[in-house]
């Protein structure tokens, strides 16, 4: 993943209605990796991301919320595929 990818991530995020739900864990996210930016720290931090909008599904519509958390998801396996040499 780069920044380039996260951004466009939260892009997307922003653009759904369920933002106000959202955005609020995404501050989260931030704070967690720019106090500590290690691998490690990102992929936890993107898993609770993930728990934090699936948590949203009673308040926001199922299809809406489906989009979001594929958003994160495929952030995370970009995270866990090996890079090629």
């Amino acid at each position: 993943m780069n920044l380039s990818q996260l951004f466009q991530t939260v892009t997307d995020i922003a653009k759904t209605d369920a933002n106000k739900l959202i955005l609020p864990a995404l501050a989260g996210f931030f704070t967690s990796i720019s106090t500590n930016p290690s691998a490690l720290n990102v992929t936890a931090a993107l898993a609770k991301l993930n728990v934090d909008v699936m948590a949203a599904l009673p308040t926001i519509g199922q299809d809406e919320l489906k989009g979001i958390a594929t958003l994160l998801n495929n952030q995370l396996a970009a995270l866990a595929t090996p890079k090629a040499a």
